[in-house]
């Protein structure tokens, strides 16, 4: 999934789609840890894992996603994450099979997919709200600025705007306390921070919102 250096998008599918294992962007693993959790995921679930992994994702001894000789207009090398999931399948089957019993893995790349999915009824109000509110800001002559969305009293609006320079600042997870990661799960504080926006999750048998190791 999408999330070069943060891993707001890895953790949030991640959690809500029940992921047994979320593999981040903001750390680095050894590719025998990972393949370890999943493994033991499998297993505890009697023959299924579900795993939601970052483009930026960081496992040494996997070979590199990373397209050196390709950088974009903004300096960045370009991120192949087709290749990262082929790759981590790759190696988790052997990993597996070294162990006795091979575990074949399902590979998809869900990153322009996930983005261009079907609004929620919340998206297309704050859209709605947010152009109204730009429309006024150039009415009153303030360009450069965005609007911004503010949650008062448990209700998500747009009521604000700030310069477009402090908009565009990457804030990273680590650090929030809404991902943990040393069990690479969402914590409950990230339920909690993002509930006003996509909800409470929905319930699924055997799992939990524990923070101990998988």
């Amino acid at each position: 999934m999408f999330g070069r250096d943060t891993d707001w998008v890895v953790a949030g599918a991640g959690a809500y789609g029940h992921a047994d294992v979320i593999i981040p962007a903001e750390k680095e693993y050894a590719l025998d840890d990972i393949a370890m959790r999943i493994e033991d995921a499998y297993h505890q679930n009697a023959g299924c894992a579900v795993v939601a992994v970052a483009e930026g994702a960081r496992l040494t001894g996997l070979e590199s996603h990373v397209q050196n000789e390709d950088i974009d207009q903004f300096g960045h090398y370009k991120l192949d994450p087709h290749l990262l999931v082929v790759s981590l399948g790759a190696a988790i089957r052997a990993f597996t099979k070294k162990r006795g019993k091979e575990i074949r893995c399902t590979l998809l790349s869900l990153t322009y997919q996930l983005r261009n999915g079907r609004p929620l009824e919340i998206d297309r109000r704050l859209a709605m709200e947010a152009g109204r509110y730009c429309i006024n800001l150039l009415g009153d002559k303030r360009g450069g600025e965005m609007a911004t969305i503010t949650l008062n009293q448990d209700q998500l609006e747009v009521v604000s705007a700030v310069p477009l320079k402090e908009a565009a600042v990457t804030r990273p997870v680590a650090g929030t306390g809404y991902f943990n990661y040393d069990t690479l799960r969402a914590t409950r504080g990230f339920f909690n921070y993002a509930d006003p926006l996509l909800g409470k999750p929905s319930t699924k048998p055997g799992y939990d919102f524990s923070l101990s190791p998988i």
